[in-house]
């Protein structure tokens, strides 16, 4: 948000629109005004932007909760399935079997999630974090613990 501070006033020819104190000239009252709906159109877009990322994120949530409803009402996990498929086919994001870690359930989430975590030593996607290091499994956490306390 903007410091400015826009008030009115009298000058020598008459009232006169001030920002932060100062006279502002009729240019750069309109330039002020094109600049303020510019902003508010960006903001409208950017709230809409949101509202949909928003209304995408409880549809996944929900057929998520579809799905488990359907495995525990007994009618199994292919049945539930059939929820997280559609929801992954329909706007074409079903993982293709030559992308990395397309065989490792763990290793891909980890490796795809927003914000993944720094990559283990060893090459694989990491699913824990200890002092800004990744480590892709327990064993692997403890060596890089022991490294890091035997430079101490």
């Amino acid at each position: 948000m903007s410091d400015t501070e826009y008030t009115e006033g009298i000058c020598e020819d008459g009232a006169a629109i001030l920002r932060d104190g100062q006279p502002m000239t009729v240019e750069e009252i309109l330039d002020a005004l094109r600049d303020r709906e510019q902003l508010q159109a960006e903001v409208e877009r950017l709230t809409d932007t949101n509202k949909r990322f928003g209304e995408i994120i409880h549809n996944q949530v929900v057929a998520n909760q579809a799905a488990w409803i359907q495995w525990q009402r007994g009618q199994g996990a292919e049945a539930a399935m059939v929820w997280i498929h559609n929801g992954l086919a329909g706007p074409g994001l079903i993982p293709d079997e030559s992308e990395p870690w397309s065989d490792d359930p763990q290793a891909y989430y980890d490796a795809n999630q927003a914000d993944p975590l720094p990559v283990c030593p060893c090459g694989r996607p990491s699913n824990q974090l200890w002092m800004g290091y990744g480590a892709c499994c327990h064993e692997h956490m403890k060596e890089i613990q022991q490294k890091e306390q035997a430079n101490e």
